[in-house]
């Protein structure tokens, strides 16, 4: 592959750890201007029609839907499936671009109640609900805003089935109490994890970790662990052919928590990993390492979601996995990569890795237009590295800003790139027209 755009000229201070040496941040002269022109933003808000203004499609149309919701220096990512499905993948905000609160909580509310994902009405002319949310760990700018976000008028949409990498009790109180309010009666919250590996002790291999589901229903206090039963290949098609399928492990080994008749699948390959493999600087409480990490097939196509997994996440997936081999097929060369933690160089994204999996279609990162300083995230190297696989002249010319981080100094700049590397921050704030935060995968 192409020799990369380090753009570094010596080791890296961490994104969130302190060090002993403190290097300069220098921001560039158009990071200080407002970000973008809250006027006509709120203008065009206030002006349109109230939920009128929608995206074509919507679940069960048979077409597979995602969207990048922006929510400044967070994540929040909205999937419909062709089978009729509406997925959740994290909802918080640190930092909100330069917009008021109010003014992202309504272009988030925009994204996610219009027709392709939670408006409209499901089969049978109920009000759609949240089939299922996963919280992929309990970091406030993965989480703080879900119910903020979710509540419209006091009324929030019902969630069936939650996946969390952490007991909900580190999550925030408001995200708690959202669960605890808004969860069917019927459903469950499950704490998954997923880290059983394989480790050489003595020249002899010993099997660590677990793949396991503890679950527990609004009205309960402990979670009580489920069986999670494994469906070999035959006996998986013979029954997702007549009914939706979840939580089971498939011959692969993946935790298969939807299998729809339509052919979607959504797995989790690495939740809950405590283990340091590899110098990943995951300093809180290990929340980060422990992201969930989903991977959906929908049309012969894959998206993988990484949440903020670290280097030592990478590890396990790649090598330390009971189901490494397998999980090496399933990671080459995925359509589209939600890249992990924000673009971080030095938690995330080890060479290794982004060789493996090398998006064929585009990479997102979720990250505000100039980032957060003192977390100077993204980093040149993971947008230049992802760029340099894809190539000059593979997409759209676009406006990318990130951090270039050396030994004494931390560089904020933007980079006009023709690759389809793109940051959540540096695209339009438009929840009524598509762009590079949408996927729309027809089916064929």
């Amino acid at each position: 592959m192409p020799k990369r755009d380090r753009s570094s000229s010596g080791p890296a201070p961490g994104d969130r750890s302190s060090t002993k040496k403190r290097a300069r941040i220098v921001l560039d002269a158009a990071a200080t201007a407002v970000v973008e022109d809250i006027d006509m933003l709120t203008t065009r808000y206030t002006t349109a029609a109230t939920d009128g203004i929608d995206l074509s499609g919507q679940p069960g149309d048979g077409n597979f839907y995602a969207r990048w919701v922006k929510m400044g220096q967070g994540d929040c990512i909205a999937l419909a499936t062709p089978g009729g499905k509406t997925l959740l993948v994290d909802c918080g905000s640190l930092a909100s671009d330069g917009l008021s609160d109010a003014t992202l909580k309504r272009f988030a509310q925009y994204s996610l109640f219009g027709k392709r994902f939670l408006g409209g009405t499901a089969p049978g002319g109920k009000k759609r609900q949240l089939d299922i949310l996963v919280l992929t760990h309990p970091d406030d700018d993965h989480n703080n805003k879900l119910a903020d976000v979710l509540t419209r008028e006091k009324v929030s949409p019902y969630v069936d089935r939650i996946y969390n990498s952490a007991d909900l009790g580190m999550y925030r109180r408001s995200t708690q109490t959202w669960v605890q309010k808004w969860q069917l009666d019927t459903g469950y919250e499950y704490l998954v994890t997923y880290n059983k590996d394989t480790v050489v002790t003595g020249g002899a291999t010993v099997i660590d970790g677990a793949i396991a589901l503890a679950r527990r229903n609004k009205y309960e206090t402990k979670y009580v662990d489920v069986p999670v039963p494994t469906k070999d290949a035959a006996t998986e098609a013979t029954e997702v052919a007549t009914a939706d399928l979840f939580n089971y492990l498939d011959s692969e080994g993946r935790l298969v928590i939807h299998h729809e008749m339509s052919g979607c699948k959504i797995s989790i390959l690495a939740s809950g990993v405590k283990k340091e493999y590899t110098k990943d600087n995951d300093a809180e409480k290990l929340a980060n390492r422990a992201s969930v990490v989903l991977l959906v097939e929908v049309f012969g196509k894959k998206l993988l979601l990484c949440g903020d997994a670290t280097k030592s996440t990478e590890t396990y997936l790649m090598e330390k996995s009971v189901n490494a081999a397998k999980n090496r097929v399933h990671l080459a060369n995925v359509d589209v990569l939600h890249v992990a933690h924000h673009g971080s160089h030095l938690t995330s994204s080890s060479e290794a890795f982004m060789d493996l999996v090398k998006p064929r279609s585009q990479a997102v990162i979720s990250a505000g237009k100039t980032g957060v300083k003192e977390h100077h995230l993204p980093d040149s190297r993971v947008v230049n590295g992802y760029a340099d696989q894809f190539g000059a002249g593979t997409a759209t010319e676009h406006e990318v800003w990130y951090w270039v981080v050396g030994a004494d100094e931390i560089t904020q700049t933007k980079k006009k790139l023709t690759a389809p590397v793109y940051t959540t921050g540096s695209l339009a704030s438009d929840p009524w027209h598509e762009s590079k935060l949408d996927i729309i995968w027809k089916k064929p």
